[in-house]
């Protein structure tokens, strides 16, 4: 699979030629047919009209091929304790087991956004549970969560994720603001404010003792009190709550992240990279 850096349409009909492209493994730069691309001419055996594109293709840890100012897959998994890539497979490398809830559903594999996979969440038969992540928390002293999700929900709430017994909400239909509790002891109230009703959202949690904040679609919701908790639960989509919504990514990161940390824009530009869509620049 390659990642093609104007269209980012990871279906190509030319399989035929991209058979012939190799690697240099101590520049790690493409090679064809054993030959490397000349950035000037392409090479005698083949004439590239983007040969300075070309060269800039790499070979991820997984074996695939990106662009490198683009999206490289291991971004996304890079220093989490949970990465779930739109399926309830763990590619963080905890080998977390994210199952239904007694009398719950596993949730409907479907394509969202840009055509990728992801989970089609539905209120009150498809609560998920994440048991481990409390317990990989326990010596944290803070931690960050990164979702990517599609809200269908016409009805005015939505609670995508809850950590303790609070009532959680991502979106109150009175009023459209949040009452979040998500890895705190004690709820907010009215926060995060003017929460849209519809639309692809790529949300992202920053909480530790001092301080928590609630960053929707690169933009922040402001900084509020901490009150840092690791929580007793890892729901997804906690019955009781509306979630119609379907998940496309979510990563829980075991520790706080500074937005304006080169990890944390590695992370947004990983993700931008693999849902152009999302309605932001970086």
């Amino acid at each position: 699979m390659i990642y093609d850096p104007f269209t980012q349409d990871h279906q190509h009909k030319n399989l035929d030629i991209l058979k012939k492209f190799g690697l240099d493994s101590s520049s790690n730069k493409l090679l064809w047919n054993n030959q490397p691309i000349d950035t000037e001419t392409g090479t005698n055996t083949v004439n590239f009209a983007n040969a300075d594109v070309l060269s800039k293709i790499r070979v991820d840890s997984f074996g695939q091929l990106y662009y490198e100012s683009g999206f490289d897959p291991n971004a996304l998994k890079a220093g989490t304790i949970l990465a779930l890539l739109g399926s309830l497979n763990d590619e963080s490398g905890y080998q977390n087991v994210v199952t239904p809830t007694p009398g719950q559903q596993n949730p409907l594999q479907v394509l969202g956004l840009d055509g990728r996979p992801g989970l089609s969440l539905i209120t009150n038969q498809t609560e998920l549970s994440v048991p481990n992540i409390p317990s990989l928390l326990a010596s944290s002293t803070g931690a960050s969560l990164y979702a990517v999700y599609s809200n269908t929900n016409s009805n005015g709430v939505q609670s995508l994720i809850n950590t303790n017994n609070a009532e959680n909400w991502w979106r109150f239909y009175g009023n459209g603001d949040g009452y979040l509790s998500v890895f705190r002891n004690v709820r907010l109230e009215n926060y995060p404010s003017g929460m849209p009703l519809t639309g692809n959202f790529l949300a992202t949690i920053h909480s530790r003792n001092s301080d928590y904040e609630f960053i929707l679609n690169n933009q922040t919701k402001g900084v509020v009190g901490g009150n840092w908790f690791t929580g007793d639960r890892f729901f997804i989509c906690p019955q009781g709550r509306w979630c119609t919504c379907i998940l496309l990514l979510l990563l829980v990161v075991p520790f706080w992240v500074d937005k304006n940390s080169l990890f944390h824009q590695q992370k947004i530009a990983a993700i931008k990279g693999r849902f152009p869509s999302l309605p932001f620049t970086v």
